[in-house]
């Protein structure tokens, strides 16, 4: 007996029978693992251990000056080419704050956590970055900022 073309180009119904199951057990894990929570990680509530509020201002002769809330003097100087992560996330931030339209005048936190988490807040926003999530020597520029003695200590 000859195959004809269309019997030929057919997917057999035992490969059809077990893509399907493939997919019910694919979808069944996701929802079990769903209503049982299995695998979610979590952040349990943590505590501050110490807020830092600082604010910074871009110079004209491209210095970033970091100051304490109410301070008049800043506590730092970054130069043009220093504290590259500090720079970029504050391009960032002050860009979602024209976007929200929120104040620019509002000091951002610069936040240590009793489980040893640090994080930077926005807020004007709501926002936090989480530091830790950008690797070790990018956290480490706020953790030297946070270190530092300002002008009101």
């Amino acid at each position: 007996m000859a195959q004809t073309a269309d019997t030929k180009d057919q997917i057999p119904s035992w490969a059809i029978a077990l893509i399907f199951l493939i997919m019910t057990l694919a979808v069944g894990l996701v929802l079990t693992a769903r209503a049982t929570n299995f695998g979610v990680m979590r952040h349990e509530p943590s505590t501050p251990v110490e807020i830092r509020s600082v604010l910074f201002q871009d110079r004209d002769d491209g210095t970033l000056a970091v100051y304490d809330k109410g301070a008049k003097e800043p506590f730092l100087v970054i130069p043009k080419d220093g504290y590259g992560f500090v720079r970029g996330t504050m391009r960032a931030l002050r860009h979602g704050r024209r976007i929200n339209q929120a104040s620019p005048d509002t000091p951002f936190e610069l936040v240590r956590w009793a489980d040893g988490r640090f994080s930077l807040r926005d807020p004007a926003d709501g926002r936090e970055i989480a530091l830790e999530a950008f690797g070790p020597s990018n956290a480490a520029e706020y953790r030297r900022l946070m270190a530092l003695k300002g002008a009101n200590s």
